[in-house]
């Protein structure tokens, strides 16, 4: 797909110039300025990098600093071939080669030395009201039907387990039902 395209063009180009990047569906606030989050960056033990965390779990790609050359980045890069396969459907094979949840897994597989290197932007700074930098704005372009479906199926899990309950209930009360015909019509012969 042509969005894993553009998500390997901005780890080979963060780590070759190293800077920040943002995707176009991404404002930064008119009162608010990347100095300070760089200048944190740049005191920090992470030798710059700097990933946004995000709700539920994992990191997002779609902002990052890096210093040129990190080693984090070159780890993306590497990890980029054994990813490069389909994993069911077009959302989960972006999500999951190239995407978010690339650069989560990825993430995850560092050591402690290598983790200290990787600076987490809090989702307060990152997407939350207060201290935030950003501003999401309608995008999300490369998702499909299914990443739809997905987003559908997440904001109506209630639904959708009532649903599965009581579908399952009529379920056993029809399977229940004709049991019991089975065995009235055997006492029938029976007796």
């Amino acid at each position: 797909y042509d969005i894993q395209r553009v998500d390997a063009a901005r780890y080979f180009i963060l780590y070759h110039y190293g800077g920040v990047y943002t995707d176009l569906d991404i404002g930064c606030l008119g009162d608010r300025h990347y100095d300070d989050l760089i200048q944190s960056l740049n005191s920090s033990k992470a030798k710059g990098a700097l990933f946004p965390l995000t709700n539920p779990m994992g990191f997002s790609n779609d902002v990052m600093f890096a210093s040129k050359n990190h080693p984090f980045l070159g780890q993306l890069i590497d990890n980029l071939p054994k990813k490069n396969r389909w994993f069911g459907l077009p959302y989960l094979t972006v999500l999951y080669s190239t995407g978010p949840m690339f650069l989560s897994l990825s993430y995850s597989k560092l050591s402690s030395d290598e983790r200290s290197q990787v600076l987490a932007m809090s989702p307060e700074i990152y997407s939350q009201s207060g201290t935030r930098y950003f501003n999401h704005l309608q995008g999300s372009t490369w998702w499909s039907i299914d990443a739809k479906f997905g987003q559908w199926m997440l904001r109506n899990w209630g639904f959708i387990a009532c649903l599965a309950g009581f579908a399952l209930f009529a379920r056993r009360i029809i399977n229940n039902k004709g049991c019991n015909a089975e065995l009235s019509q055997t006492r029938v012969n029976i007796v």
